[in-house]
Protein backbone atom coordinates (compact mmCIF):
# COMPACT_ATOMS: atom_id res chain seq x y z
CA UNK A 1 0.00 0.00 0.00
CA UNK A 2 1.40 3.40 -0.96
CA UNK A 3 1.94 6.11 1.64
CA UNK A 4 -0.76 8.28 0.04
CA UNK A 5 -3.33 5.48 0.09
CA UNK A 6 -2.47 4.73 3.72
CA UNK A 7 -2.86 8.40 4.69
CA UNK A 8 -6.18 8.61 2.83
CA UNK A 9 -7.44 5.47 4.62
CA UNK A 10 -6.37 6.85 8.01
CA UNK A 11 -8.14 10.11 7.26
CA UNK A 12 -11.28 8.23 6.18
CA UNK A 13 -11.20 6.18 9.39
CA UNK A 14 -10.75 9.37 11.41
CA UNK A 15 -13.77 10.97 9.74
CA UNK A 16 -15.84 7.81 10.26
CA UNK A 17 -14.83 7.77 13.91
CA UNK A 18 -15.74 11.44 14.23
CA UNK A 19 -19.14 10.81 12.68
CA UNK A 20 -19.88 7.95 15.06
CA UNK A 21 -19.21 10.20 18.10
CA UNK A 22 -21.55 13.06 17.21
CA UNK A 23 -24.66 12.11 19.18
CA UNK A 24 -23.92 14.53 22.02
CA UNK A 25 -22.03 17.08 19.93
CA UNK A 26 -23.64 20.55 19.60
CA UNK A 27 -24.86 21.35 16.10
CA UNK A 28 -22.52 24.34 15.88
CA UNK A 29 -19.50 22.09 16.46
CA UNK A 30 -20.61 19.69 13.74
CA UNK A 31 -21.01 22.57 11.30
CA UNK A 32 -17.57 23.88 12.29
CA UNK A 33 -16.09 20.46 11.48
CA UNK A 34 -17.88 20.47 8.13
CA UNK A 35 -16.48 23.94 7.42
CA UNK A 36 -12.97 22.70 8.30
CA UNK A 37 -13.25 19.80 5.83
CA UNK A 38 -14.59 22.18 3.19
CA UNK A 39 -11.70 24.61 3.71
CA UNK A 40 -9.29 21.68 3.16
CA UNK A 41 -11.09 20.77 -0.09
CA UNK A 42 -12.36 17.54 1.50
CA UNK A 43 -15.79 18.04 -0.01
CA UNK A 44 -17.11 14.51 0.49
CA UNK A 45 -16.34 14.62 4.21
CA UNK A 46 -17.69 18.16 4.43
CA UNK A 47 -20.95 17.07 2.84
CA UNK A 48 -21.32 14.19 5.34
CA UNK A 49 -20.89 16.57 8.27
CA UNK A 50 -23.22 19.20 6.76
CA UNK A 51 -25.90 16.55 6.22
CA UNK A 52 -25.50 15.31 9.81
CA UNK A 53 -25.73 18.90 11.01
CA UNK A 54 -28.91 19.45 9.00
CA UNK A 55 -30.39 16.22 10.35
CA UNK A 56 -29.65 17.30 13.91
CA UNK A 57 -31.12 20.75 13.32
CA UNK A 58 -34.39 19.27 12.10
CA UNK A 59 -34.42 16.62 14.84
CA UNK A 60 -33.67 18.87 17.81
CA UNK A 61 -35.40 22.07 16.79
CA UNK A 62 -38.67 22.20 18.65
CA UNK A 63 -39.13 25.85 17.74
CA UNK A 64 -40.31 26.69 14.26
CA UNK A 65 -37.09 27.54 12.42
CA UNK A 66 -38.82 30.54 10.84
CA UNK A 67 -39.36 32.00 14.33
CA UNK A 68 -35.75 31.60 15.47
CA UNK A 69 -33.34 33.84 13.54
CA UNK A 70 -30.23 32.07 14.88
CA UNK A 71 -31.46 28.60 13.86
CA UNK A 72 -32.66 29.96 10.53
CA UNK A 73 -29.20 31.37 9.80
CA UNK A 74 -27.51 28.13 10.90
CA UNK A 75 -29.86 26.12 8.69
CA UNK A 76 -29.31 28.36 5.66
CA UNK A 77 -25.52 28.33 6.15
CA UNK A 78 -25.63 24.52 6.38
CA UNK A 79 -27.60 24.32 3.14
CA UNK A 80 -25.04 26.63 1.50
CA UNK A 81 -22.26 24.28 2.64
CA UNK A 82 -24.09 21.25 1.24
CA UNK A 83 -24.74 23.00 -2.08
CA UNK A 84 -21.15 24.19 -2.41
CA UNK A 85 -19.81 20.72 -1.55
CA UNK A 86 -22.19 19.13 -4.05
CA UNK A 87 -21.02 21.61 -6.69
CA UNK A 88 -17.36 20.74 -6.11
CA UNK A 89 -18.18 17.02 -6.25
CA UNK A 90 -20.22 17.41 -9.44
CA UNK A 91 -23.39 16.18 -7.71
CA UNK A 92 -25.84 18.39 -9.56
CA UNK A 93 -28.90 16.43 -8.43
CA UNK A 94 -27.90 17.00 -4.79
CA UNK A 95 -27.25 20.67 -5.45
CA UNK A 96 -30.65 21.16 -7.07
CA UNK A 97 -32.42 19.23 -4.29
CA UNK A 98 -30.78 21.04 -1.38
CA UNK A 99 -31.00 24.50 -2.98
CA UNK A 100 -34.72 23.88 -3.51
CA UNK A 101 -35.16 22.64 0.07
CA UNK A 102 -33.44 25.69 1.50
CA UNK A 103 -35.62 28.04 -0.51
CA UNK A 104 -38.69 26.24 0.88
CA UNK A 105 -37.41 26.41 4.46
CA UNK A 106 -36.58 30.08 4.30
CA UNK A 107 -39.14 31.34 1.82
CA UNK A 108 -39.93 34.49 3.80
CA UNK A 109 -36.45 35.41 4.93
CA UNK A 110 -34.17 34.32 2.11
CA UNK A 111 -34.60 37.33 -0.12
CA UNK A 112 -31.08 38.40 0.80
CA UNK A 113 -29.69 34.94 -0.06
CA UNK A 114 -32.29 33.35 -2.34
CA UNK A 115 -30.60 34.77 -5.44
CA UNK A 116 -27.50 32.76 -4.47
CA UNK A 117 -29.46 29.52 -4.33
CA UNK A 118 -31.22 30.34 -7.57
CA UNK A 119 -27.86 30.96 -9.21
CA UNK A 120 -26.45 27.68 -7.84
CA UNK A 121 -29.52 25.77 -8.98
CA UNK A 122 -29.42 27.47 -12.40
CA UNK A 123 -25.79 26.38 -12.89
CA UNK A 124 -26.70 22.82 -11.95
CA UNK A 125 -29.70 22.88 -14.30
CA UNK A 126 -27.49 24.18 -17.11
CA UNK A 127 -25.01 21.36 -16.60
CA UNK A 128 -27.89 18.90 -16.98
CA UNK A 129 -29.18 20.62 -20.12
CA UNK A 130 -32.29 21.94 -18.38
CA UNK A 131 -32.15 25.34 -20.08
CA UNK A 132 -35.69 26.52 -19.36
CA UNK A 133 -35.35 25.72 -15.64
CA UNK A 134 -32.00 27.54 -15.55
CA UNK A 135 -33.45 30.56 -17.35
CA UNK A 136 -36.39 30.67 -14.94
CA UNK A 137 -34.07 30.59 -11.90
CA UNK A 138 -31.82 33.31 -13.31
CA UNK A 139 -34.82 35.52 -14.12
CA UNK A 140 -36.10 35.10 -10.54
CA UNK A 141 -32.63 35.95 -9.19
CA UNK A 142 -32.53 39.14 -11.26
CA UNK A 143 -35.94 40.19 -9.95
CA UNK A 144 -34.75 39.66 -6.37
CA UNK A 145 -31.63 41.71 -7.11
CA UNK A 146 -33.82 44.47 -8.54
CA UNK A 147 -32.43 44.33 -12.08
CA UNK A 148 -35.07 45.68 -14.49
CA UNK A 149 -36.06 43.13 -17.14
CA UNK A 150 -35.01 45.46 -19.97
CA UNK A 151 -31.52 46.10 -18.51
CA UNK A 152 -28.50 44.15 -19.71
CA UNK A 153 -27.12 41.76 -17.10
CA UNK A 154 -23.53 42.08 -18.35
CA UNK A 155 -22.57 44.86 -15.89
CA UNK A 156 -24.17 42.91 -13.02
CA UNK A 157 -21.84 39.97 -13.60
CA UNK A 158 -18.72 42.09 -14.08
CA UNK A 159 -18.49 41.80 -17.84
CA UNK A 160 -17.60 44.76 -20.04
CA UNK A 161 -20.36 46.22 -22.17
CA UNK A 162 -19.27 47.24 -25.62
CA UNK A 163 -19.91 50.86 -26.44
Amino acid sequence: MSANMGAAQNQSNLVSGNINNLAEEPVENIKARADEHFSRNQFQHAMKFYEICLGKITAVTEVDINEDAYMMNLTVQTYIGICDSAHHLGLTDHLIHFATQCMKVDEKNTQNQMHLFLHKRARANLSQGLFEAAKHDLERALVILGVPSNQSVAPTFGEQQST
